[in-house]
């Protein structure tokens, strides 16, 4: 008995010890790099008759995500009160701000121009922990 508990104890003076001298994870922050993005917002159409409705939610990949710069895309958009077509494609370009992306383009579904805004994540908002080589 006496033997076993001088072992459990060697062992865990021994496992103690070497969980001191663990080395801790790597630290070393890596610059992200621009790469695509996405934009959830608000579109307005304009061109199409009086009656239908023209405002609807919009969700569009955009060509980069370095903020105070031109960005082309494309996306789809949602008409929930529209008479007639509901869902819109379309072709986008214009600045990405801080978080904040301001297009204009065209629909190809419902032949109108649009002028969109909304959320965009851009590289400042990354942290750059999520960066890392090890």
């Amino acid at each position: 008995m006496k033997a076993f508990v001088a072992t459990l104890a060697g062992s865990l003076v021994a496992g103690f010890s070497f969980n001191a001298l663990a080395v801790p994870p790597c630290e070393i922050p890596v610059e992200p790099k621009s790469s695509l993005t996405f934009m959830i917002g608000i579109a307005a159409e304009f061109g199409g008759s009086k009656d239908d409705q023209t405002v609807g939610i919009t969700a569009k990949v955009l060509s980069t995500n370095k903020p105070n710069s031109v960005v082309f895309g494309g996306g789809v958009t949602f008409f929930p009160w529209a008479k007639d077509e509901q869902l819109g494609l379309d072709v986008s370009g214009g600045l990405l701000l801080n978080n904040l992306a301001l297009l204009g383009g065209y629909d190809l579904l419902r032949q109108q121009l649009q002028v969109s805004g909304g959320w965009a994540p851009t590289m400042d908002s990354i942290p750059s922990k999520l960066f890392s080589i090890c």
